[in-house]
């Protein structure tokens, strides 16, 4: 699996990819469950591209936070 390239400020940050992957699946779990829940209609490759996304968004706010 390739990992994106996340910047802040412009610079390339160093990708802990253990962590991405947790937050990625977090949100997939999450969006799965609120998928049955409120029927979405949304297939598995929707779910994963906005699991993804998301993360690439959330990330560098997590590892920021997880530096302190």
């Amino acid at each position: 699996m390739k990992y994106p390239r996340i910047k802040i400020d412009g610079k390339i940050i160093k990708l802990d990819k253990r962590l991405f992957d947790v937050i990625r699946r977090t949100l997939k779990k999450s969006i799965l469950f609120d998928n049955k829940e409120n029927e979405l209609g949304l297939t598995a490759k929707d779910i994963e591209l906005v699991s993804w996304n998301s993360a690439t968004m959330l990330f560098p706010l997590v590892q920021k936070i997880n530096e302190k």
